[in-house]
């Protein structure tokens, strides 16, 4: 298990979902675009901006974790070493999500010095507080009742938990700060402090 003496350098994200043409207002074929959209006019400024405000918050010894769907549908190894290379930070820890193409991805990884972990699930521990990480939210997670953390994407801002939970994806940070941007974890620590501890499963 990974372990960090505190938070200060730690910053968390999810869902960018690079070059999604449907997520994309100019772009997509959705019914509702209005409600489901980021406002861009096309995916190369969406990723471009996302990535430009990623860059300014992490810095290049800090630790970034991405919790899944970084690409969309981008099924080629050179694609992936591409997109992870205009990340500025030298210490990123990915999970697949549900669009990755996995072999590929992994293949993209393996020689670049800057990903660290690649998997579907991460326990790190930052201070002694536990943080299980994975793409999806669970509904119990290990020592939760402990007041342990769960941290997830891929709801896009839609499912707001009163446990120890948060959706650290991109969209979810554009619905509490205004900005596609990562949460760093003394945020995450803030908001955190407002949620309840599950009670013993057993």
């Amino acid at each position: 298990m990974l372990k960090f003496a505190n938070g200060d350098n730690l910053y968390f994200t999810s869902d960018i979902h690079g070059l999604h043409k449907n997520i994309c207002y100019g772009t997509s074929i959705w019914d509702d675009k209005e409600n489901n959209c980021r406002k861009f006019d096309n995916p190369n400024q969406m990723t471009d901006h996302i990535i430009d405000n990623i860059n300014k918050e992490v810095k290049p010894d800090d630790h970034l974790f991405d919790l899944g769907d970084l690409l969309f549908h981008y099924k080629d190894v050179d694609s992936y070493r591409r997109f992870l290379n205009r990340f500025t930070c030298n210490n990123i820890y990915l999970l697949y999500g549900n669009h990755a193409h996995r072999e590929n991805l992994a293949e993209a990884c393996y020689d670049l010095p800057k990903i660290k972990f690649i998997g579907d699930y991460l326990e790190i521990q930052v201070g002694g507080k536990l943080i299980c990480m994975s793409h999806y939210p669970f509904t119990y997670w290990n020592d939760a009742h402990r007041e342990s953390w769960n941290l997830f994407g891929h709801i896009h801002g839609k499912y707001v938990s009163e446990k120890k939970q948060l959706d650290v994806g991109i969209d979810s940070a554009f619905m509490v700060y205004g900005e596609y941007r990562p949460f760093s974890y003394n945020e995450i620590k803030t908001i955190m402090n407002t949620k309840q501890t599950i009670k013993h499963h057993g």
